[in-house]
């Protein structure tokens, strides 16, 4: 796999898990039978939750989570880049005690290439019976915990296990890992594909991956072409909004000067005729002071 490739940041299509190396997206694809990926970008926004250290990556997972978890209270605006170093902190950290834990029988689960185990992915739950059980009126962690607890089995294992459960201490404790919530057809494509994952070669593998990786590329490099069409297109419309802008603001300009010029005329004409009917009435009333005074008119 090339280097551009490898550094990439992939998000699982399906389950929104994200992944920071090939090995780990290998691993997802192994583990769950997904391989379709999104490519994400460093500076994109995630949101992280100060109470129990839960990264959300959309806003409406954030909203989920938040009904899902009642201790879930403040949540701080991060991005991606955040989440990769705190990542890598976290897998290098096991390492640094591997050797020491060995030796006590503690040690850190490691892969074949000796670095620590990536965290497991959470498992995948049917929407269909989630959204049975909810409509029964059991509380959302309960259904969640029992579908986990049945492996994901049949609506009555779900309702069996709530009710041999009902009265746990823990029962309303959400799950370490929360699960994933899948259409049941998309669960079962997954596993199908697992399944013949299973008998492809080493090779067959990573060139399956690679060309996964690759169309998440692709599609990120469509995406941010077509979001470059639209900015493009939004600079060109504001451009041209400016010119309309200024034109109109110049036509009403040009209509308060003539408005303004015709103004002046009239207020020069009536002045004039101010001014002339002044005069006649001053020659009135010399004329009218001649008579009476006996004097010949001028």
């Amino acid at each position: 796999m090339s280097a551009e490739v490898a550094g990439m940041i992939l998000r699982c299509a399906k389950t929104g898990k994200l992944l920071f190396s090939e090995r780990e997206a290998k691993q997802h694809n192994d583990d769950t039978g997904f391989a379709e990926f999104e490519q994400v970008s460093p500076d994109d926004k995630v949101w992280f939750c100060v109470e129990t250290g839960k990264v959300c990556i959309t806003e409406t997972e954030k909203t989920v989570y938040q009904k899902r978890d009642p201790t879930a209270k403040t949540f701080e605006e991060k991005t991606i880049a955040f989440l990769k170093e705190r990542h890598l902190a976290r897998r290098q950290q096991p390492a640094a005690v591997a050797a020491a834990d060995g030796a006590d029988g503690g040690a850190v689960p490691m892969d074949v290439d000796g670095a620590p185990a990536a965290a497991p992915d959470p498992p995948n739950i049917s929407k269909e019976t989630l959204d049975q059980l909810l409509e029964m009126g059991f509380p959302q962690p309960r259904a969640e915990k029992a579908l986990v607890r049945t492996s994901n089995g049949s609506l009555d294992a779900a309702i069996t296990w709530l009710s041999d459960h009902a009265d746990d201490a823990d029962v309303d404790v959400p799950l370490e890992l929360t699960p994933t919530i899948l259409a049941q057809a998309d669960i079962d494509a997954a596993a199908a594909t697992k399944s013949a994952n299973a008998h492809l070669t080493l090779e067959e593998k990573q060139a399956k991956l690679q060309a996964a990786v690759e169309a998440a590329q692709r599609k990120r490099e469509e995406t941010e072409r077509e979001e470059e069409k639209a900015r493009e297109k939004a600079r060109r419309e504001s451009g041209k909004t400016m010119v309309k802008t200024k034109a109109e603001m110049e036509d009403l300009q040009r209509k308060r000067d003539r408005e303004a010029r015709k103004k002046e005329k009239e207020d020069d004409i009536r002045h004039r005729q101010y001014l002339r009917e002044q005069l006649e009435i001053d020659r009135a009333d010399r004329r009218a002071a001649r008579e009476k005074a006996g004097l010949p008119p001028l």
